[in-house]
């Protein structure tokens, strides 16, 4: 039997129901607010829409959020199940608590309910593949992984950010013979999700992505100039995509580019 959605705990003048395209202004405000406690990044508005182009989540049903009398919102989360596995499947989430709502039974409502929709949304999957629930942290939010691993986490992977300052100088290093170099904005976007398969299918957790899955990443903030694929007699075999979040730059002290 598939568990049932988790009540909402009883919050004065808050109410809790899917989010509409309308919401995203006032969801890109409460991550704006959880950032300034939480740090990371921002994310403005039209970032948050991309996420109803997503084929990993039906804002209808895998996304809850919590708004307050004034129209604030005060929580979000969103269950987020790629359409597509080899190997196994993997549900992700977005979560943010506005800072003056994180009581404990908040939070465990808001775990609760993504946990009980990524695994309602894993029982229609009858292929055997393991299932897994994957959440994030910075390595600075003590509280955040202390009540995760409360919760039955583990750490399992470690990211790194790894700059370079662009003041000083790239050497060349020229293709070998027979290969052409087309930009991005030159080329079909889906070409570079032809060789992002195929290079990350021994890569450690990732699964293949979907042509729609793939298609949010083809964003306003994407470097089409300053991203290229790499063709072998017209087969795509290397990609690189930059994009620019300038957003972020006040924030970072600096300009910045990810690759």
């Amino acid at each position: 039997m598939t568990a049932q959605l988790p009540t909402p705990p009883p919050l004065p003048g808050v109410t809790w129901r899917p989010p509409q395209k309308d919401d995203a202004a006032v969801i890109a405000i409460l991550q704006d607010t959880c950032f300034e406690t939480d740090g990371g990044y921002r994310e403005v508005e039209s970032e948050i829409l991309t996420r109803w182009e997503s084929d990993a989540c039906n804002t209808e049903t895998d996304v809850l959020i919590g708004m307050d009398s004034a129209g604030a919102v005060i929580a979000s989360t969103w269950s987020i199940v790629p359409t597509v596995a080899e190997t196994k499947w993997r549900a992700f989430n977005y979560d943010y608590v506005h800072p003056d709502y994180r009581t404990t039974e908040t939070l465990e409502f808001v775990l609760a309910w993504w946990e009980t929709r990524c695994r309602q949304r894993f029982a229609t999957r009858s292929d055997g593949l393991d299932q897994w629930l994957c959440r994030d942290a910075y390595d600075w939010q003590s509280d955040k992984i202390a009540f995760l691993e409360a919760h039955g986490y583990r750490p399992v992977r470690y990211f790194d950010e790894l700059l370079r300052d662009l003041a000083v100088s790239i050497d060349d290093h020229p293709l070998p013979g027979g290969l052409q170099v087309r930009t991005v904005e030159s080329v079909a976007f889906d070409e570079t999700r032809v060789v992002h398969n195929q290079a990350f299918s021994d890569h450690w957790g990732s699964q293949p992505y979907s042509e729609r899955g793939w298609a949010v990443y083809d964003s306003e903030f994407v470097l089409k100039g300053a991203s290229f694929v790499v063709y072998d007699d017209g087969v795509p075999v290397a990609y690189l995509l930059a994009a620019a979040f300038p957003h972020d730059f006040e924030d970072r002290g600096h300009s910045e580019a990810w690759i």
